[in-house]
């Protein structure tokens, strides 16, 4: 099923560049999608979502207890990101890695 999430939050994404949301909050520690209709990336973890909008910056919500959604860096140009169930990971325009959240 998350496979399938992950097509369908991406088809959804080329279609209309907005974030479709689906599902309930898990706990208190949860964050609100973002608005907006300038994404141009996503990635569609467990119980937290990633995206990029045209400028770089990262959009991050869902559960956040290990601070993989609250620990996104405020600065950097991004062009892809990937997560996993408590750690997050993006790709800087010139090639560098960024991740945060709980230490691999």
């Amino acid at each position: 099923m998350r496979g399938l999430n992950l097509f369908l939050l991406t088809a959804a994404l080329a279609a209309a560049r907005e974030i479709p949301v689906w599902g309930g909050q898990q706990s208190q520690n949860s964050t609100e999608a973002p608005a907006g209709n300038d994404f141009v990336a996503t990635a569609a973890g467990e119980y937290h979502r990633l995206a990029v909008r045209e400028d770089g910056s990262p959009a991050t919500w869902g559960f956040d207890s290990f601070q993989q959604v609250s620990d996104a860096p405020a600065d950097g140009i991004f062009t892809n990101v990937s997560d996993g169930n408590v750690h997050s990971v993006a790709l800087g325009m010139h090639g560098s890695i960024v991740d945060w959240g709980d230490s691999l």
